[in-house]
């Protein structure tokens, strides 16, 4: 079955060649952002939906504006940018709700329950009871409380509209955390069919094993480049020799260039 290249890609006045793949548009940018969860590529079509999931004064929705705009003359635009997680530094493991984008504070006073998680392989739960708070902040300080600071944090994210629960640990490479239970799970959003995402404890990104990763979760791109500058030695292991896949390398430093006299 033929899929239409209008389904990937915006097609302007011009001259196409007879032969190619849509998929050669997209770019992938790797980020150290901790909006993202660890080990997947997550897809955009606009601009706008960057700046919706990252914030609209964030890096990533900054390279995105100059993505999507193509190049002068362009005869196809880009039809996705797919973004992946590259730890610059060790990340704690965490839970993140489904959006309470729309949800009131009326309503959000409602919930009650007990919400069990696995937090580090062992059982943690939280009675659960907004009544009286006044705001999604005052809602997540109420839910650490009760799970302790010793066990958790919790922050309300006001990009992604959500609750996002972080497993405490002294090492936050090896934390680990689970979707939730219990009479609250599903009100507070927490389950992965209510939109709840899950990022696991992960240490400095390594570049083979996440380039390895990153083409196990797909291979929807041709080029890649990074939000963050990253080391000389991490520059070279991207070079598409030493990634096993033959790919388009952007590579970038902000150091400056001496010219000679």
């Amino acid at each position: 079955m033929p899929i239409p290249l209008s389904k990937d890609v915006q097609i302007n006045p011009g001259v196409l060649a007879v032969a190619g793949n849509a998929v050669d548009l997209n770019g992938l940018l790797l980020t150290g952002n901790p909006l993202l969860p660890v080990g997947g590529v997550v897809p955009f079509s606009s601009p706008d939906d960057v700046a919706a999931y990252f914030g609209a004064l964030s890096d990533e929705y900054a390279r995105a504006q100059l993505y999507f705009q193509g190049f002068k003359n362009a005869t196809k635009t880009p039809g996705q940018l797919l973004f992946s997680r590259f730890n610059l530094a060790a990340s704690a493991a965490w839970l993140r709700s489904g959006s309470f984008k729309g949800v009131t504070i009326e309503q959000l006073q409602k919930l009650s329950g007990t919400l069990t998680l696995s937090i580090n392989g062992k059982s943690a739960s939280a009675e659960v009871n907004f009544n009286g708070v006044t705001s999604f902040a005052a809602a997540a300080t109420a839910l650490q409380t009760a799970l302790t600071a010793a066990v958790a944090t919790v922050v309300f994210d006001t990009t992604q509209n959500a609750f996002v629960i972080t497993a405490a640990g002294a090492k936050p490479e090896s934390t680990t955390i689970t979707f939730g239970s219990g009479s609250a799970a599903e009100p507070l959003k927490m389950t992965s069919n209510t939109g709840a995402v899950i990022s696991q404890g992960a240490p400095v990104s390594d570049v083979p094993d996440t380039m390895v990763a990153i083409k196990d979760a797909s291979q929807q791109w041709a080029g890649f480049s990074t939000v963050s500058e990253v080391t000389d030695e991490q520059h070279l292991a991207f070079l598409p020799g030493q990634t096993g896949r033959a790919s388009v390398t952007f590579m970038w430093h902000g150091q400056p260039v001496v010219r000679p006299k």
